[in-house]
């Protein structure tokens, strides 16, 4: 009886075939860098799919928070405490999906787990200072200043007690803002509708001019 021999394998089969091979041939080192050789590009290529798959993911929870925190930072230049708290909770929702993916694949990507295993610990210390100035004493009480959101379209009245709430002279007293710059005051009140001194300033303002004309 004739017994044929195996044909062939294709060369570009043949490493693969003999890795399925393993437990059987006994594929030693030699072996196994013919096969790393024969296939670096797959495993190349494969291994960037897998960062991309994880690292993407990772990458718009980032921008999430981001976008988050921004809108908390709003909140607490209003002195707005439910809106602060409201803000905080979001982000931690979305930080702890973030720490999720990175705990459980980041560390298919090394470089990208560690940077992102800090991020998510700055964002933690974020929520915690932001809570703390939610609770702190006269923070539910809002800013009547220009800054504030609930006013930035409206007339904001200023007088002479008041401090400066935008521009170059921010938190100036406006007093002493008329004594040493009148013609920032004055200029400010022909060309920006949305400030509006009142009557002590516009006297203070009418005599300083006075003086300086009598000068």
């Amino acid at each position: 009886m004739r017994i044929l021999s195996k044909p062939p394998q294709p060369q570009g089969q043949r490493s693969f075939l003999n890795l399925r091979k393993l437990p059987d041939n006994a594929m030693n080192l030699h072996q196994i860098w013919q096969w790393l050789r024969a296939h670096w590009r797959l495993i190349l290529r494969t291994y960037i799919i897998i960062v991309s798959l994880v690292s993407f993911p990772l990458f718009i929870l980032e921008e999430a928070t981001q976008m988050a925190t921004f809108g908390t930072w709003a909140f607490k230049n209003t002195r707005d405490p439910e809106g602060i708290k409201a803000g905080c909770d979001q982000i931690e929702k979305i930080n702890a999906a973030l720490k999720g993916i990175n705990t459980y694949f980041g560390w298919i990507n090394p470089f990208g787990y560690t940077a992102y295993e800090r991020y998510g610990q700055a964002v933690d210390y974020y929520v915690a200072e932001t809570r703390k100035a939610a609770n702190a004493p006269g923070e539910n009480q809002p800013r009547n200043t220009y800054a504030n959101a609930s006013t930035r379209n409206k007339t904001v009245a200023l007088s002479l007690a008041d401090t400066m709430p935008f521009g170059k002279y921010k938190g100036m007293v406006i007093s002493s803002l008329v004594n040493e710059q009148p013609d920032y005051v004055a200029w400010l009140t022909a060309n920006v509708e949305r400030v509006k001194f009142a009557e002590d300033v516009q006297q203070a303002l009418a005599k300083k001019s006075l003086e300086a004309q009598g000068k």
